[in-house]
């Protein structure tokens, strides 16, 4: 099976759609995804904006595809061609497109711990300021059960006790591979410093944790995108680098 890799593509191009039914001429979110690869074989092409797995091509052949994003801000597109087999499984890791590697967002995956009380909310605190609150396990995650209850509800499935056997291979949670984590992300912060605290609380705000996880994470800015491009009489495209 064939490792995933960046190596193939010879040439990418991301533009506008052109539309008459905007006053600029530019469709505000439509873009056009084009590249060229060399030796692709019977490898699928990952879609990653931004550093998040964004789409899959649905054959080798398919060399393009539409994008909707947000224009009013900048974006990294990369692409990665991975085995069929792989094409479900997201490799943020192996993009090296960026050297050195640019961080403009933040993006964490909080563990479920099985000894939180049920009715847990996970907190996030943003530049110390509230930015997300949640159940810790909204009504649609699973929770490990076969616990005292012995399944109670469902074979192993309940949720009522944890931690215990569940679906899958050993069951959700700590003794399983099939457990979901909460997931938080963010997105086109500011270049510099940010502050990052997790916490555990109860409904009435109260928390349920001996401490608060803080962490530091420092974000780049994006460079800014080719200005004046221009195609030469052997159409050779040319441009001017408004970062030198």
């Amino acid at each position: 099976m064939s490792q995933p890799t960046q190596d193939i593509f010879e040439l990418v191009l991301a533009r506008p759609v052109m539309t008459e039914s905007w006053s600029s001429g530019e469709h505000p979110a439509l873009v056009h995804l084009w590249w060229r690869t060399a030796n692709q074989g019977d490898r699928l092409v990952q879609i990653y904006v931004d550093d998040q797995w964004f789409d899959v091509t649905a054959t080798p052949t398919q060399h393009e595809t539409w994008l909707l994003l947000d224009r009013t801000q900048p974006h990294r597109i990369e692409l990665l061609a991975v085995s069929a087999d792989d094409f479900d499984t997201a490799f943020p890791a192996l993009l090296t497109s960026w050297n050195p590697r640019v961080t403009s967002a933040i993006d964490r995956q909080i563990v479920r711990h099985e000894s939180l009380p049920l009715n847990t909310m996970a907190h996030v605190e943003l530049n110390h300021a509230s930015d997300a609150l949640t159940p810790l396990w909204p009504g649609h995650v699973n929770r490990s059960g076969f616990g005292a209850l012995f399944g109670d509800g469902g074979f192993g499935t309940d949720a009522a006790t944890g931690p215990g056997l569940g679906r899958g291979q050993l069951g959700f949670g700590p003794l399983g591979t099939d457990g979901t984590a909460l997931h938080y992300h963010r997105d086109h912060l500011a270049a510099g410093t940010h502050t990052l605290a997790f916490n555990a609380i109860d409904p009435l705000g109260r928390s349920v944790t001996s401490a608060t996880t803080t962490e530091t994470i420092d974000t780049d800015a994006l460079p800014s995108p080719p200005a004046q491009l221009s195609f030469n009489s052997d159409f050779t495209i040319q441009w001017e680098n408004p970062n030198a």
